[in-house]
């Protein structure tokens, strides 16, 4: 339980430290304030449910926006037909 407790705060921590860095490069993207909103909601859930994965002391702005950045394309990608970019 110590243990989960000590990895929520480290997360929360790092995400929060990133957090308007990684609006502001979805809202560069996608142009659009809800849109961006929603992305980042599903970036931090995928960042969490991946936390496992980030390799501690690397940069984790860096895999935070790697991860933003795939969200931003797959809905880019699957709003084209109705968005112009």
């Amino acid at each position: 339980m110590r243990e989960e407790t000590a990895k929520n705060s480290r997360f929360f921590k790092l995400y929060n430290s990133v957090n308007t860095r990684i609006y502001s490069f979805l809202l560069i993207i996608v142009h659009n304030h809800d849109d961006a909103e929603e992305l980042l909601q599903e970036t931090a859930t995928i960042m969490w449910e991946q936390f496992d994965q980030y390799q501690e002391g690397t940069h984790f702005g860096a895999w935070a926006i790697a991860i933003a950045r795939n969200k931003a394309m797959e809905f880019l990608r699957k709003n084209k037909k109705t968005r112009m970019v």
